[in-house]
């Protein structure tokens, strides 16, 4: 255990040696208790280890690794390629196939092959009228009584093309066209009225000319008998107007009638619902065959009605 300074102090020359020793060592005790915590060797290692230098070495190895690869695995290869994978051309070839209009619809039952122009051609010799010329006559006759204008008027509205025939003859709607003309009679109508053996005569013909002109006839008689099943005949009225006075129709539209007769998609179905079917009509055509089987009889048994 050390004295204390101040005995030192009590002794004047050996006191003043051992007082600078002890001052000398407090100085020493400082210094070495001010240097000690200061470890900077041991902390500038940890700061090495810092966690900032573990982030620093996180970005390239995370981050950027991970980002770029995300940058092509967006599927924008993909949808450059999608639009070409799209049927855009499909879309622009139905429109020809769809039924449409008239004229469609008679141009995919009628291929606009060499033959079938030629009888396009061939039927402007039937069209007395141009459509300028249509629009200048004055007259008060009904369109389905003037067999040239209605003619004119039908082909200039659907387009100047064969309606009934193509290069291979008629078509299969022109028979049964043909079928109701010659059956005309069940409805207490002439079927000779309806140029039935004109048809006949050129119905097996492939010539240009002949088509054409059959194409017209099939379509004028098929409108005449559609108003004269449906409304009685113009003929009667014209006979004897005070009787048949509502027999017929003076406002009958050829154009309308073929523009249904072309969209029907049962031409049968359509022709057989031209009659009137009220129960006055029904009577009518019962009464009809009774009388004509009383007639067959009496001609074959050599009898009869007076």
């Amino acid at each position: 255990m050390l004295p204390s300074p101040f005995v030192f102090a009590s002794r004047p020359r050996h006191g003043v040696i051992r007082v600078a020793a002890v001052v000398g060592l407090s100085l020493c005790l400082f210094c070495f208790a001010t240097l000690k915590p200061a470890p900077a060797a041991e902390v500038s290692p940890q700061i090495s280890q810092d966690p900032a230098a573990e982030v620093s070495t996180q970005i390239p190895q995370d981050q950027g690794p991970e980002v770029s690869p995300q940058i092509p695995q967006v599927p924008t290869p993909g949808a450059s390629t999608q639009p070409p994978q799209i049927p855009a051309p499909e879309a622009s070839t139905q429109p020809p196939q769809g039924p449409a209009t008239e004229a469609s619809m008679q141009t995919s039952r009628n291929p606009a092959n060499e033959v079938s122009l030629q009888i396009s051609q061939a039927l402007a010799a039937h069209l007395k009228y141009s459509s300028e010329q249509l629009e200048a006559v004055e007259s008060s006759e009904p369109l389905i009584a003037a067999k040239d204008r209605c003619l004119s008027a039908v082909y200039h509205a659907t387009g100047n093309i064969p309606l009934w025939v193509n290069d291979n003859g008629p078509t299969e709607r022109a028979a049964i066209v043909r079928t109701y003309l010659h059956a005309a009679a069940t409805e207490g109508l002439r079927p000779e009225d309806y140029e039935t053996e004109e048809i006949g005569r050129l119905w097996s013909s492939l010539n240009t000319q002949d088509l054409a002109l059959l194409d017209t006839l099939i379509t004028y008689n098929l409108l005449l008998y559609a108003h004269d099943v449906s409304y009685g005949q113009l003929e009667s009225h014209s006979t004897n107007p005070k009787i048949f006075f509502d027999t017929g129709r003076q406002d009958f539209d050829p154009l309308v009638a073929i523009k249904s007769i072309i969209a029907a998609p049962d031409l049968t179905a359509h022709l057989a619902a031209l009659p009137p079917s009220h129960q006055h009509y029904k009577a009518l055509k019962n009464a009809l065959k009774t009388y004509r089987e009383i007639v067959a009889a009496g001609a074959v048994g050599g009898g009869g009605p007076k």
